[in-house]
Order: C-alpha cells, then sequence, then structure tokens
C-alpha cells in the first residue's frame, strides 16, 4: 500500500479523507459520544441505538429545534487543540486536496501552523472560489464548528444532501474517480459516501480506482473479541467490493507510523545537499568539479535536488544538475525536480528553521565540504544534528578533508556497521583522500540506494 500511495503521490493524483478517529487522540469525540447526552434526555442508551443519524434527529423533533444539539457540538469541537504527529506528517505530504466529515478545526489549523495556506470550502457556493495562494483545499463535506447553520447533522440534512450540497456531491465523486484516496478514521457507516461508492460501482464495475484505507483489528481483550473479529473480516471484504483495500494495525498508534512510512517513502528521493567550500583545490582534488559531478548525478539516478542556494557548494551542485536537465532534453522539469531555498541575509535563527524544513522533505542528506578553515561549521553541525534526530540518511563526504565534515563522518561510521559490505566499502570512500571524484560520486549514490 505504501508504495502505490506514493507513487499517486508522485504524479499528484492521490488525496486524503479524514474520519472522527483521527481527532479521537485530541480529545474530541465520535458521533456516539457526542449524543451521548442528547440520548439521555430522550430515555435512550446510545450504546443500544445503531441508527445514530436517525437518533439526531429524534432529539431535533423532540426539542422543536436543533439549538441544543449545535450547542453541544460548538462545545465540544468549538476548542482550540494541537494536533498529532500524523496531522504533522500530512502537512508534509504533497497534498492538493483532503477530505473531511469531522466538524472541528484540527487540520486546518495544523496546516496553518506549519506556515501552509489552506483553501478550506465548506459549502457549495465555496466551491466556486478558490484561495490561489493555498496549496490545499480542505473539503468540509459537513460543514464544521465556524459554520453552524450549515452543518449536516440529522437525518433530513442527509437525505436532503444530493439537493443542497448536489456541487459538493458531485466534486466529491469526481475525487473519488481521478484520484486515489487513503481513509484515515473512517467507519464507511455514512450514507451520502455509501451512495457515492454505489454509484462508481454500477459504472465502472470492476475498473474502479484503487483505495486504501487504514482501521484498526479488534484485540483479544476487547469486549465480545471473536463476534467482534468475525464481523471486521466480513466488513473488509465488502469493502473490496468497491476497490477499498483495508491494512489493520492493532492500535490507532499505526497510523501514524504508516503515515511515517509513506512520508520516509516519497521523500527518500529528494536529496539535501550541504557543505562548507573555500579553495577549489584544496587538498588537491578540483571540489568544484566534483561538486558539478554530484549535481549531474543526482539528475542521472533519477533523485531530486534539495538545496539552501545560500554558498558556493550550492551553485555548484545546481549548475551541474541544471546542464544535466538541458542536456537530457528535460528542462521543463525545473520545478519537479529542484527544491530550492535562498536563504542569503537570513537571521541565524530563521536560516536554520529554513534547513530543518529542507531536511524534513529529505531522503537522505550529504554533508561536504574542503580542507579550508571551515567557517560556520557550528551551523553545519546544528544541520547534522537534526538530520541524524529525523533519523535521515547521512552521507559525509570528507575524503582527505579536515573539520566538521570529518567529524560527521566520524559520528556516523558505527552507523553503516549495520548495512552491507558494499555499503560500509563505499562509506570509506567517502574519507579516502586517494580516491577520485568518480569513484567518490560512484560510492555516495552506493549509499543512496540503502533502505534505513
Amino acid at each position: 500500500m505504501i508504495k502505490k500511495y506514493v507513487e499517486v503521490l508522485r504524479c499528484g493524483r492521490a488525496a486524503l479523507f479524514l474520519g472522527a478517529g483521527l481527532s479521537k487522540p485530541v480529545g474530541f469525540f465520535d458521533w456516539k459520544e457526542l449524543l451521548r447526552e442528547p440520548a439521555k434526555e430522550l430515555g435512550l442508551n446510545v450504546d443500544k441505538e445503531h441508527d445514530l443519524i436517525g437518533l439526531a434527529q429524534m432529539y431535533v423533533l423532540r426539542k422543536g429545534n436543533r439549538g441544543g444539539l449545535t450547542q453541544e457540538i460548538l462545545n465540544h469541537f468549538g476548542k482550540d487543540v494541537t494536533g498529532t504527529e500524523s496531522h504533522r506528517i500530512i502537512t508534509r505530504l504533497p497534498l492538493s486536496n483532503i477530505w473531511t466529515t469531522n466538524y472541528d478545526l484540527v487540520i486546518e489549523e495544523t496546516f496553518r501552523q506549519e506556515g501552509i495556506s489552506v483553501n478550506v470550502v465548506r459549502d457549495d457556493d465555496a466551491l466556486a472560489y478558490s484561495n490561489v495562494n493555498a496549496p490545499v483545499t480542505i473539503y468540509k463535506m459537513h460543514g464544521d464548528v465556524s459554520q453552524l447553520n450549515g452543518i449536516v447533522l440529522t437525518r433530513d440534512d442527509y437525505e436532503f444532501y444530493d439537493t443542497r450540497r448536489s456541487a459538493m456531491s458531485s466534486a466529491f465523486y469526481c475525487a473519488l474517480v481521478e484520484h486515489t484516496f487513503l481513509f484515515l478514521g473512517f467507519s464507511f457507516n455514512d450514507p451520502n459516501l455509501q451512495k457515492v461508492f454505489g454509484r462508481i460501482r454500477a459504472i465502472f464495475r470492476e475498473n474502479s480506482r484503487e483505495h486504501f484505507t487504514i482501521m484498526r483489528r479488534p484485540q483479544p481483550g476487547d469486549d465480545d473479541y471473536q463476534y467482534e473479529k468475525n464481523k471486521f473480516e466480513l466488513f473488509v471484504d465488502d469493502l473490496k467490493r468497491y476497490n477499498i483495500q483495508t491494512v489493520a494495525v492493532d492500535d490507532y498508534g499505526g497510523i501514524a507510523d504508516i503515515l511515517g512510512s509513506i512520508e520516509k517513502e516519497y521523500y527518500k528521493k529528494n536529496i539535501y545537499v550541504t557543505g562548507l567550500g573555500g579553495d577549489n583545490t584544496a587538498c588537491g582534488r578540483n571540489f568544484y568539479h566534483f561538486l558539478r559531478r554530484l549535481g549531474k548525478y543526482t539528475i542521472v539516478e533519477g533523485y531530486n535536488l534539495t538545496c539552501g542556494f545560500d554558498s558556493i557548494i550550492d551553485t555548484h551542485v545546481l549548475a551541474g544538475a541544471m546542464e544535466q536537465l538541458y542536456k537530457s532534453g528535460k528542462s521543463i522539469e525545473f520545478f519537479a525536480r529542484f527544491n530550492l531555498v535562498p536563504c542569503i541575509g537570513n537571521s541565524p535563527d530563521l536560516l536554520l528553521k529554513y534547513k530543518e524544513d529542507m531536511i524534513k522533505r529529505s531522503g537522505c542528506c550529504i554533508f561536504t565540504g574542503n580542507c579550508n578553515p571551515q567557517v560556520g561549521g557550528e551551523m553545519l553541525m546544528k544541520e547534522y544534528q537534526i538530520a541524524s534526530k529525523l533519523g535521515k540518511l547521512i552521507i559525509p563526504v570528507s575524503a582527505g578533508h579536515g573539520g566538521v565534515i570529518k567529524d560527521i563522518w566520524n559520528l556516523e561510521r558505527d552507523r553503516y556497521k549495520k548495512f552491507n559490505q558494499n555499503a560500509q566499502k563505499a562509506y570509506q570512500v567517502l574519507a579516502d583522500a586517494e580516491k577520485n571524484n568518480a569513484e567518490i560520486i560512484q560510492a555516495v549514490f552506493t549509499i543512496t540506494s540503502l533502505e534505513i
């Protein structure tokens, strides 16, 4: 599932659907808990009710209006919360559209906290307009607490959904046809969505697009375990009718682990290059030629380049990569293959923030430099510490050079002992002053293919 989903991420055909289960870890209730007190007022036990939409409808009919239920939603979902690690990982994935039936504001607030603009669509009217500066659109299919009058809540709301939100329903239908969805924390009990799935199945039959969901499987300690286990297995089989494949986890923490693996797999093809450069011929090697060759083979080997564009190292690596793109007739791929951040003139704190963001969006980090006095070694060591903490593949090319690059090579040496002999030999080449540029480049790209 991870490899398939990453493939559609890379071609811009991936989408997410977030259900109530993803918001539970931050303290929000699902529908059953939300309706527990209203059910008591009706003299009912919510644990015995399976038709929760009908329960909400009965409550509104008994009260004569939606005020009490709307207030319950505001009291619960109106509070400010911080997103989980799953939410933060989602902000780092290249997703252009996210769908949800949740009333809370967690996902959009998490994007904003990460400095990413979002376009939020809550109703049909909002579909006609978009924030051109927002790379991500969040579709709130049932509205949210910011516009309580438009919330989809009762059976009436569901029955009139295709009339009152026909554009939203059609947009979701098209998204399901064109994108591969990953459903997170979603129970698939929503009648409107079931209707859409049915329409797609009726039209495309066995040729509908494949989708995925991550669900918690019943555990031996759960109430009525054997019954729930059988029910779960039958439900998983039923989802296959709509070409929805299930990945089962033992607990909800597994969602964050899988999302982390998706992020890691996606950014594996991104190489972050950083270092300290001075004299081109220091240590008897044409250092700039090495950097250009590094840029060239980043493209040749199918990787993407991330750099800060703030040093002589970035300039030469980028020049080599650009030259290769033009020679191979792929200059149009510039924006897809390069992630460049101009860091010149920034304060040290802001510069480090930029570099941290670039490291997060990279699979491996190449540290290099020559043997001149290495002014700026403190910043480079901070970059290394960030990359190490994030578990990135670190490739320190010292090749006879001293200073902080050699320090990093020494720090990483024990880590490479767990890899195969080819990787260990390649790692030794990185520090060998007798090796030429071609041999060092070969060693670098032997290491980039490692699974960490």
